[in-house]
């Protein structure tokens, strides 16, 4: 009995190893198994909605981008440096703002990072290159309307601008 199981459960291992990748085996239902149908999985995952409209940029701008996400958003929260890059996006799209991301980033009084004069020598670490390269390709990953944001160390109350929500240590607003 021992040696028919050891017999079956080589075949099987044999059989899997021969069947290439990505196809499936053919199922022969023993006479002592009972047959079922398949059945239909429904899924709740809805497809990934295509960016309406492509940014093109250039390396350049794929760094300075890059240099505001690492520096508003330190190196640790993926989600934080998305939604910091989404800002820039978002403001980049908008009809209230300069219209190339070196202008929206360099706006007077808008992100204070630039002043600092490690930001022009900053060399992004990848992580924050690949957020910034994932939102120019992806599109925004906050709402359109969300243009601002924060240190979440300071007051969450900012005005008349609308809270939208927290993302690692910074709040992003309307």
């Amino acid at each position: 009995m021992i040696k028919r199981i050891m017999m079956v459960v080589l075949s099987i291992c044999i059989i899997v190893m021969l069947t290439p990748a990505g196809q499936a085996m053919a199922e022969t239902p023993s006479s002592a198994e009972p047959t079922a149908k398949p059945t239909a999985v429904k899924t709740t995952a809805k497809p990934k909605a295509k960016p309406t409209s492509k940014i093109k940029y250039t390396k350049y701008e794929l760094i300075l981008l890059a240099r505001v996400v690492q520096m508003e958003a330190g190196k640790t929260h993926t989600a934080n440096q998305l939604a910091v890059a989404s800002v820039v996006i978002n403001r980049l799209k908008s009809k209230k703002w300069p219209n190339s991301i070196k202008a929206v980033i360099y706006q007077r009084s808008q992100f204070t990072v630039v002043r600092y004069s490690k930001f022009s020598r900053l060399n992004p670490c990848s992580k924050a290159l690949k957020n910034a390269k994932y939102v120019l390709e992806n599109g925004p990953t906050v709402p359109n309307k969300v243009m601002f944001f924060k240190s979440a160390g300071l007051s969450k109350r900012w005005g008349s601008r609308d809270f939208y929500k927290r993302i690692g240590d910074n709040y992003f607003y309307s």
